[in-house]
């Protein structure tokens, strides 16, 4: 317990630098957020907009409304609630402008082992699985999924981003858990 709060509070000090950096407009404190948010926030985006195309323009979205609107952040959240909070609205409203576009176009540039291969293969059919399985969820069931298991944020904090008290959050997830376990057999800790 102990070192959770340790991390925790390192990570809040650590934010609270980086936002004052931002605040001050230093350049290499942004480009220091958004190497570290990049990875995760994009995966997000897209697990709402499912629109590979959008990625990226909802993406540098939230990062120009990061870096405009530091200023307005009053820090009742953490950063990190604030930065998805703004990503899962952007990405929804992108998920209703465009067509949902699907890309299977994929190019092997070496050839792997047959284990590696195998490997690859029981995975890929793992993760297809469980993408087919979250993709079926409503989305503010699939949101409260990826956003509890996949960026591990709190009730609270998924509450805080998708505008719903966190008994709704509770409620999300039981349901999208009863509907996993369902479509996936086993319990949810066997995929995840």
């Amino acid at each position: 317990m102990e070192v959770l709060q340790e991390r925790e509070t390192s990570t809040a000090e650590r934010d609270d630098r980086l936002i004052e950096r931002l605040r001050l407009g230093e350049l290499s404190a942004f480009e220091a957020f958004y190497k570290a948010y990049r990875p995760k926030l994009r995966g997000f985006i897209r697990s709402v907009t499912s629109n590979e195309e959008a990625v990226d323009e909802v993406f540098d979205d939230v990062m120009m409304v990061v870096w405009k609107k530091i200023g307005d952040f009053e820090g009742r959240s953490k950063l990190s609630t604030w930065v998805f909070s703004i990503a899962y609205r952007r990405a929804l409203k992108e998920r209703g402008k465009k067509p949902e576009v699907e890309n299977n176009d994929q190019v092997e540039e070496t050839a792997p082992s047959e284990e590696a291969m195998e490997r690859a293969l029981e995975a890929g059919r793992a993760k297809d699985r469980i993408q087919a399985a979250l993709g079926k969820l409503p989305s503010d069931q699939g949101t409260v999924v990826r956003l509890a298991y996949f960026e591990g944020l709190t009730y609270r904090d998924i509450g805080a981003i998708m505008g719903c008290p966190q008994d709704t959050v509770k409620t999300r997830m039981f349901h999208a858990r009863r509907k996993l376990k369902a479509a996936l057999g086993g319990t949810l800790a066997d995929w995840i």
